[in-house]
């Protein structure tokens, strides 16, 4: 019974993308023995790995649309003529992600082998490395005066005309997308000995089901003129989160051998 405090913090250095700090607090408090209530707070990262720094990449050529282009003319022609590079961006950051989850565990003493665990997560991530194609990052230059987008356009004098020019664009990851995930998780499991049913009889039996439920899933790619989009209630897509994950098992532990079944399901969703 009681209240206990943890902390830690971890300072690293990447050769690549630079020093971070991660953290991480919590706290635990037990007013009596059957139930237990917890909260933690931290900060984590991902550093950009090698593919997303160093990418030999890819060339093309095409054209885009003109994202400050007017009916008269007046800002040059009504598309711009490019030579694309799908590469690497040696200056990305580490992403960064701000979570934190409170829950409760109970463990009654007037059912012995019962646990309950209930978690509430939210996750805010932030300068999360998303690739972006050329028209984009030209819109991202010129709409929003972005200098990291800017920096990835440049012109081609040899190919360029006068009022025309060519440029070359670099199609490469950037730190500018966002994702808020929220959700609660839930673990409930019972032991018995199996002589506790039927007498005499060896072995234990253990149930357990896992389940988490999703409020939110919103991703912000960072593209200008996109709807953020929550995913909740999805299935199928690349961010699917159906509202219900779960997960069922029933094991039989013998003397000698242990017999599990499992299932698992989602909750129906969208397409």
């Amino acid at each position: 019974l009681g209240l206990e405090a943890n902390g830690a913090v971890r300072a690293t250095r990447y050769s690549t993308a630079g020093y971070v700090t991660t953290w991480k607090a919590g706290a635990t408090w037990r007013p009596v023995e059957d139930i237990r209530f917890r909260v933690t707070r931290s900060r984590d990262i991902r550093a950009p790995n090698l593919n997303d720094l160093f990418q030999g990449g890819s060339a093309n050529s095409d054209s885009i649309a003109n994202p400050i282009f007017t009916p008269d003319g007046a800002n040059g022609p009504a598309r711009y003529s490019y030579s694309g590079f799908v590469t690497g961006n040696p200056d990305l950051r580490p992403e960064k992600a701000d979570s934190w989850n409170a829950g409760v565990v109970l463990s009654p003493r007037f059912l012995p082998g019962f646990n309950l665990s209930v978690d509430y997560f939210d996750i805010d991530l932030e300068a999360g490395i998303n690739t972006f194609n050329a028209q984009t990052i030209a819109d991202l230059c010129f709409l929003q005066e972005q200098q990291a987008f800017c920096d990835a356009i440049s012109e081609d004098p040899a190919r360029s005309t006068p009022g025309a020019p060519y440029l070359l664009i670099r199609s490469q990851p950037f730190n500018a997308a966002s994702q808020v995930v929220r959700g609660v998780d839930i673990d409930a499991s019972y032991r018995r000995p199996l002589d506790a049913v039927f007498a005499g009889a060896p072995g234990d039996v253990t149930l357990r089901a896992l389940a988490t439920r999703y409020i939110d899933n919103l991703f912000d790619s960072g593209v200008p003129g996109t709807v953020v989009l929550d995913s909740t209630g999805v299935n199928g897509s690349q961010f699917a989160t159906p509202k219900w994950i779960y997960r069922f098992s029933a094991t039989y532990d013998a003397p000698r051998f242990s017999i599990t079944a499992v299932g698992r399901g989602v909750s129906a969703g969208k397409y």
